[in-house]
């Protein structure tokens, strides 16, 4: 495996481990994929926690909040041309994408939530 940069936070490093242990199952994967895995990653957690922020903010002016709104969406629709340039979800499906119980996009916060005991690295 290609470890990713130290520099990453866990939901970060959880959605590199994840991309790359995807595309290494069906044998795509080479370590100069690195490069642009690690803006994927942030982006993906970035995307989580804007959409957290925004969502837990109370008594906002409506145009305030209307411009936060458009920049988690420009926030999450990078996070998901990310996806598509790594072959984690089809370019037909750029604009549509199931949400979770909490309302985000789900195939990102399934990349960046913690890992299960089977899915750990072997050292």
């Amino acid at each position: 495996m290609t470890p990713p940069p130290e520099r990453l936070t866990d939901p970060e490093e959880r959605a590199f481990f994840r991309v790359q242990s995807r595309l290494r199952s069906r044998c795509e994967w080479h370590p100069e994929f690195a490069i642009g895995l690690w803006p994927l990653a942030v982006q993906c957690a970035m995307y989580l926690r804007f959409a957290r922020q925004v969502r837990a903010l109370k008594d906002v002016d409506p145009d305030a909040l209307k411009e936060l709104e458009k920049g988690l969406e420009e926030t999450h629709r990078i996070a998901r041309v990310l996806l598509v340039d790594f072959w984690m979800i089809p370019a037909d499906r750029l604009s549509l994408c199931a949400l979770n119980a909490e309302g985000l996009n789900s195939e990102i916060a399934d990349l960046c939530a913690p890992l299960a005991p089977e899915e750990l690295p072997l050292c």
